[in-house]
């Protein structure tokens, strides 16, 4: 078997054969990858994810108590921090201009030579995990000169995009651990209370700002409700059909023609009505 099922599939191969009654191996590359991309096809329509996973997200202050995050439901919150304190400083020379910025994915030195070549250099958190591991790749690329200030994880590192050229620029982090309050898990929502008085019902507001928030959570169904695995069982089989008898298909390669065929496969209006409240509110309650 040549096709991995994706780790937040809504299915299982062996569930989706016993519900084609496939009793044969020959397909299950296929079928393997019509439910990875009927999953997808799913949580597109839905604007959710399904499966329980961790994120690590940013959000924008309202002046409210009330942080509202883009998976649920929640199951638990590790962390929401805010704060700028200067994690890395860095500074570049000999280049006629130079930019670093910051994303969720990590560091990206952008120069261009006094002869006007451009230069892109791209340092992700996965290799880097650390503020002294990026700190020290960030100094070993020529013209680049950089700091650690502080112990965080680079993951942390504030987003950021400015100039640097024979000036010192700070690469912040959210310093400020801060107490949660309720969380009302169906909405997605995480309330902040006072540190001074963890126990008080009383709530604070938080900082007006864009993205200047960091939730770090969990959401998803650790078990898939019964109704999506039916709907992409369903979703699957149609699609496995359509390709069976669609000649022009079958000339294709195993990842074109399961693509084409997630691709062709066509939600009921009921389907797609339940999936589009589904990006509206909590699953199984009128939450």
């Amino acid at each position: 078997m040549l096709v991995i099922l994706s780790s937040y599939a809504i299915t299982t191969l062996e569930s989706l054969k016993r519900y084609m009654r496939i009793t044969i191996d020959t397909e299950d590359d296929l079928l393997t990858d019509l439910i990875n991309q009927i999953t997808d096809k799913i949580e597109r329509i839905a604007r959710r994810k399904f499966m329980a996973r961790d994120y690590r997200e940013r959000i924008s202050g309202r002046g409210t108590s009330a942080l509202v995050v883009n998976q649920r439901p929640i199951i638990y919150v590790d962390r929401v921090a805010y704060g700028n304190e200067n994690a890395i400083s860095i500074s570049a020379t000999g280049f006629s201009s130079a930019n670093i910025s910051v994303n969720e994915l990590g560091v990206r030195l952008y120069s261009v030579s006094t002869a006007g070549t451009i230069i892109r250099t791209n340092l992700t958190h996965t290799a880097y995990p650390s503020s002294g591991n990026m700190a020290t790749a960030i100094d070993a690329v020529s013209g680049w000169t950089a700091t650690k200030l502080v112990d965080c994880s680079s993951y942390d590192l504030n987003p950021a995009n400015f100039g640097c050229l024979y000036q010192t620029g700070y690469l912040s982090w959210p310093d400020q651990d801060l107490t949660i309050g309720m969380i009302d898990q169906a909405a997605g929502i995480i309330h902040l209370i006072s540190a001074n008085d963890p126990f008080s019902p009383s709530r604070i507001g938080s900082q007006k700002g864009d993205l200047n928030y960091l939730a770090c959570y969990n959401a998803g169904y650790a078990t898939i409700p019964d109704f999506l695995i039916q709907l992409c069982h369903e979703a699957c089989a149609n699609g496995y059909n359509k390709g069976k008898s669609n000649r022009t298909l079958k000339s294709e390669s195993l990842g074109d023609w399961s693509y084409s065929i997630a691709s062709d496969v066509e939600l009921s209006e009921d389907q797609i009505s339940v999936l589009q409240n589904w990006s509206e509110i909590g699953l199984g309650g009128g939450s």
